[in-house]
């Protein structure tokens, strides 16, 4: 029985294996999976069919050589053993639909009109409905990505600031129980930086410490990657950025990065600044930016002392080889760069840091992150319900 045990676990693993393996280098020969993994070329035929008729992965284009015959290439099936990836924000809910690669079949973007706790799960649940009708019986799991305080270990989103009533909330236990599928939940900058390191172009697969700010209408939040791994502290919470104190030339009553980066602060700093009756928003700020505009200017450089601030201190205690940023701080002009790069320019110049932005567009690469990570732990999981064969 022990080694029909021990066979069965060696399968099962060797089956995660060469799907994990296709998933990240497909369109992929079986020679070449041979070489990949080290598994023997008897293994990796026998297992390879087994995940073809099982749906997970599928012939592609045949792969050019200078002679002889072509081999096929594998690579995941983009029809089937699908995932949900949803984005919850305080201003919009955002979901796609992908396959085991990240490649998305479906997407869809509403914004709230009304940021309350029944209207959002409302809304949630009608875009899920009807996104599990459209992909009936194809749906492997549900992932969720959501900002502000998460409860890691139950998967129960604490706190969402700025939606009314949003406490406490078993999105886990609720989804599973109206789909009948598995569900993750995660927090949103920890899903951003997955989707930077698979689609992104920053250098962030290749970096194994790294800082990633995303700054965006609801927030600013960091994800922080040590030794190739994501790092989410004892609790979840570590990477709140816009909690971090600062000093500001503007308000200096004001003690949180949030309330001068923010655009809400930014516009009220401007506004405040010229004595306008009303603020302007965020895009006339950068427009006038742009334009040379000085009181503009002065405004968007304080931001950037305050962001050089934080991003100093939190480079003293990662140490990290890449610092990336994303989100709307990637539209500031040059000046802003600059102030930020005075701060952290000191550390480059001592340990090689490098300074690079971000092109994703936050919500769909977080939705997209989020359904990412789901599917590498679907298949590190007991996800393959695979027939129990020795053969190995």
């Amino acid at each position: 029985m022990n080694a029909l045990k021990g066979n069965a676990q060696l399968r099962k693993k060797n089956i995660r294996l060469l799907l994990s393996t296709v998933k990240r280098y497909g369109p992929v020969s079986r020679r070449e999976l041979e070489a990949l993994t080290g598994l023997s070329r008897g293994t990796v035929s026998v297992l390879t069919n087994e995940l073809g008729k099982n749906g997970y992965i599928e012939i592609s284009d045949k792969q050019a050589v200078e002679v002889g015959r072509r081999p096929e290439t594998l690579d995941i099936n983009g029809h089937d053993h699908l995932i949900v990836g949803v984005t919850i924000k305080t201003n919009v809910l955002m979901a796609v639909v992908t396959d085991l690669k990240g490649r998305m079949l479906f997407r869809r973007l509403k914004k709230h009109n009304e940021p309350t706790y029944e209207y959002v799960r409302e809304t949630l649940f009608a875009m899920l409905d009807e996104i599990m009708a459209d992909f009936r019986g194809r749906v492997e799991a549900i992932s969720i990505a959501v900002q502000g305080v998460v409860d890691v270990e139950n998967e129960v989103s604490v706190r969402i600031e700025r939606i009314a009533g949003w406490r406490n909330v078993p999105l886990k236990d609720m989804t599973e129980k109206r789909y009948r599928v598995p569900a993750f939940v995660i927090h949103n900058t920890t899903c951003l930086l997955k989707a930077e390191e698979v689609i992104g172009e920053s250098g962030l697969d290749q970096a194994k410490n790294a800082l990633f700010i995303s700054a965006g209408e609801s927030g600013i939040g960091m994800a922080v990657k040590i030794n190739g791994e994501a790092y989410i502290g004892g609790n979840g919470h570590a990477g709140d950025l816009g909690q971090t104190r600062v000093s500001s030339k503007f308000h200096p009553e004001r003690a949180e990065l949030e309330e001068h980066l923010s655009p809400p602060g930014l516009m009220e700093d401007y506004k405040e600044a010229t004595g306008a009756d009303e603020p302007i928003s965020l895009d006339e700020l950068l427009r006038l930016g742009r334009d040379g505009d000085e009181t503009a200017l002065a405004v968007l450089a304080n931001a950037g002392d305050c962001l050089g601030q934080a991003l100093y201190n939190a480079a003293q205690l990662f140490d990290p080889d890449l610092l990336v940023l994303n989100g709307y701080i990637c539209e500031f002009p040059v000046q802003f760069a600059e102030t930020v790069e005075r701060y952290v320019g000191v550390r480059s110049k001592e340990n090689y840091m490098e300074l690079a932005m971000s092109a994703l567009v936050e919500e769909e690469a977080t939705a997209q992150g989020v359904a990412l990570l789901v599917a590498d732990k679907l298949i590190a999981g007991d996800m393959l319900f695979l027939g129990d064969d020795s053969d190995m």
